[in-house]
């Protein structure tokens, strides 16, 4: 929990973490360290599940992630400063399968969905996907109107954490057009 952040985030409820493989020589343990997270956040189902594994020369970390569909205000919560655009209405869910990670680098290509999602510019000057926030907003809250969800699963998040490239496919392009 964050004491100074606004609003506040809900907490997790019926959590669970499980951690199995776990020792104090994981070169030489015959299986990776395999974790999952999950409980209730907001209303939505979360889960997250992975394994660590430092045997070999070579360090390993794949995740698995779904936040069900989670209420904007949540998301706002947490990334909306970084957006040209305020989340009004409508849920996000997020997806990630089989990534893997390497140290010092991203390799991210998450599975974005969109329910009844209202968007708003609020940087007149700001993009998104290369797409002006104000075009942007317009055509996602178009989009939101018409079909019961909106879906992106062409986006990549390459770089570094400290420096993240976003890579966005046909689906951001074709919904504005």
């Amino acid at each position: 929990q964050d004491a100074p952040s606004s609003p506040k985030i809900p907490p997790l409820t019926n959590g669970v973490i499980e951690i199995h493989e776990v020792t104090s020589s994981p070169r030489v343990q015959k299986e990776p360290t395999q974790f999952r997270v999950a409980g209730e956040i907001a209303g939505s189902q979360l889960e997250v599940k992975g394994s660590v594994d430092f045997r070999g020369e070579n360090f390993g970390f794949k995740l698995d992630a779904d936040t069900g569909d989670l209420p904007c205000s949540l998301i706002e919560a947490f990334v909306g400063a970084s957006l040209p655009v305020k989340l009004r209405s409508g849920t996000v869910r997020v997806r990630l399968k089989n990534l893997i990670l390497e140290p010092g680098k991203l390799n991210l290509a998450p599975a974005l969905t969109f329910k009844g999602l209202v968007l708003e510019p609020k940087d007149p000057g700001g993009k998104i996907a290369g797409v002006d926030a104000v075009q942007f907003a317009s055509a996602l809250n178009a989009a939101s109107k018409e079909l019961d969800e909106v879906v992106i699963e062409d986006l990549k998040i390459t770089g570094t954490l400290g420096s993240p490239r976003f890579e966005w496919g046909d689906t951001v392009k074709n919904l504005v057009v």
